[in-house]
């Protein structure tokens, strides 16, 4: 695999990463936001 190969495949993996990081966080603010609703009322 040449540089700009190997440069891509970084970043693509790295991207990955950080939309399952956003995922999870969306995920947890989502059933906090829920948590709430439910002590609230």
């Amino acid at each position: 695999m040449d540089a700009a190969g190997q440069a891509k495949a970084i970043y693509d993996a790295t991207r990955k990463v950080d939309e399952e990081k956003l995922t999870a966080r969306s995920e947890q603010a989502r059933t906090a936001a829920a948590e709430a609703k439910t002590a609230m009322s």
